[in-house]
């Protein structure tokens, strides 16, 4: 598996640290999540998968799935969403074991005091901090590909999802593989299930509504981040994407300190 390329930007939504044995229940993110457990032993749903898990275990989740947590004796875990060059290579929940000396289990603790620290001036860090603790899940098999995607469909996926804040890159991929626009986006359309422009329209959302839990973006930042130079366009789309206005949820995020269950 590749790195995670240092050029590509990578973004930390939450990060935190549980304590106790009361049952967490059913919910879901927009963004990849990885739970690593410190302390005691627990089991991780998502849908029919159910598998246990033991301190050293990092349980990784896909995104918009709901999963839960169930916890067999009191246990600690770390836990952290993110976005960015990885997020297309989570598409099944699994368990993977960090040894004990590994250097990734004190990154993602480093990750998490960070993310408590709540101090924008630590953003860099993070972010470097986020590559290499993926780079190291990566190298230890973590991730898993694609599906067997057209390579024109996965190019074209890959490219929406890396730059969100630019449009659908569906003719300068084309013009790559040497086919029409109209024949790619067919293409992507029967491999994925929605046009490319819808697609991508979805993932814009998704990522602005996750960029909502960072209180020093106002709305309009937000907005443009992922390319909606109209804010009031933009708040129309989320709206009927979310069924909720940008300040409703901005309201609730900053209320729950992490993103809403769903």
């Amino acid at each position: 598996m590749d790195n995670v390329n240092p050029s590509v930007a990578v973004y930390l939504h939450f990060a935190g640290r549980y304590q106790g044995r009361d049952a967490v229940r059913p919910h879901r993110h927009g963004c990849c999540e990885l739970v690593l457990v410190r302390r005691g032993r627990c089991r991780f749903r998502v849908g029919s998968w159910i598998e246990p898990a033991a301190a050293g275990d990092v349980a990784l989740l896909p995104p918009n799935l709901a999963h839960d947590q169930r916890d067999r004796t009191s246990v600690v875990t770390d836990y952290l969403g993110w976005t960015g060059a990885m997020l297309r290579t989570i598409y099944a929940p699994r368990i993977l074991h960090l040894p004990d000396a590994d250097p990734a289990r004190q990154w993602i603790a480093d990750l998490v005091a960070i993310a408590q620290r709540g101090d924008r001036t630590w953003a860099a860090v993070s972010d470097d901090l986020l590559r290499a603790t993926l780079n190291r899940l990566a190298l230890l098999g973590a991730f898993t590909e694609l599906p067997t995607w057209q390579p024109a469909v996965r190019a074209l996926h890959e490219a929406m999802l890396e730059h969100l804040e630019r449009p659908a890159p569906v003719a300068a991929v084309a013009r790559t593989y040497g086919i029409s626009p109209s024949a790619l986006a067919l293409r992507y359309q029967r491999e994925v299930g929605v046009p490319p422009v819808r697609a991508h329209l979805r993932h814009r959302l998704e990522h602005a509504r996750l960029l909502m839990a960072d209180p020093h973006r106002s709305i309009a930042d937000v907005g443009r981040a992922v390319g909606f130079a109209d804010a009031n366009y933009f708040g129309r789309a989320f709206r009927k994407r979310f069924g909720a206005s940008p300040g409703r949820l901005r309201a609730h995020l900053l209320h729950a300190n992490r993103p809403p269950v769903e």
